[in-house]
Order: structure tokens, then C-alpha cells, then sequence
């Protein structure tokens, strides 16, 4: 993952692990976006399952999952891809790809949020009156 990271540019970006829960994994807005765009463009069926409430995953074992991003169900056909976190550091973090009737993709990034539900909705409300 970080020689990927490499080839990606991603400058600010280490990973000590790949389940995303190691406080060592670090990464920039920045660097996030970059990713994003590299993920839409090449694997977009990745943000499929961010767009879930929750899905099956097979594999060796077979795992249900939940998306602790309560705002997929509020928003289906708002939400393109999404990516909730928490560190000691970041505090609560959520990244969203947001799609509106008239506008582009848009990246959403919030770190170290009191209450990241309750921000990336009133965010959300804000860009759909925008882009009436």
C-alpha cells in the first residue's frame, strides 16, 4: 500500500496497516482528493459499496457489514462514494463524493468533527440549495 501510495503521489500518506484502524495510518485532504479521483477514474465500482448501509462480504469468511455513515440512507442518490474515520489526532473525520443533478463531482472533507453526521448533512443541505 505505500509503494502504491508512492506511485500515486501521495506525499503525506503512510500505512501501518491495511484495516485502516492503526493510529500510525496517516494521510492529508489532500491526498485523500487525489486518491478519490484516481478511484472514480479507474476503480469506481469501490464507492459502490461506501454507498450501501450495509452489504454481505465474501470471502474466506462471510461478514455482513455496516456503513457507520448514517447519511448514505438519507441521501442515496446525493452520495456518490464516502469514507468515515476516527483517529485521536483527526477526531472524527468523513470524506464525500457528492453528486447533484447540476453540478460535477463534488469532495467533501471533514476532520476532527464534533459531530460528522450532523455537519456533513448540514453541508449537503447547503450544496443542494446551491445547486438548484
Amino acid at each position: 500500500m505505500n509503494r502504491f501510495a508512492e506511485l500515486l503521489n501521495l506525499n503525506q500518506t503512510t500505512f501501518q496497516d491495511a484495516t485502516g484502524l492503526s493510529p500510525n495510518n496517516k494521510s492529508s485532504l489532500k491526498d485523500i482528493y487525489i486518491l478519490s479521483k484516481f478511484i472514480i477514474k479507474n476503480k469506481p465500482e469501490i464507492f459502490e459499496y461506501s454507498r450501501k448501509a450495509s452489504f454481505l462480504l465474501k470471502g474466506k469468511t462471510v461478514r455482513y457489514l455496516y456503513n457507520t455513515n448514517k447519511l448514505v440512507e438519507k441521501y442515496p442518490n446525493i452520495i456518490f462514494g464516502s469514507k468515515t474515520g476516527y483517529t485521536e489526532d483527526a477526531g472524527q473525520c468523513l470524506i464525500m463524493i457528492l453528486k447533484f443533478e447540476k453540478s460535477p463531482l463534488v469532495f467533501v472533507g471533514l476532520l476532527n468533527s464534533k459531530d460528522r453526521e450532523a455537519d456533513g448533512e448540514y453541508i449537503i443541505k447547503a450544496l443542494k440549495e446551491y445547486y438548484k
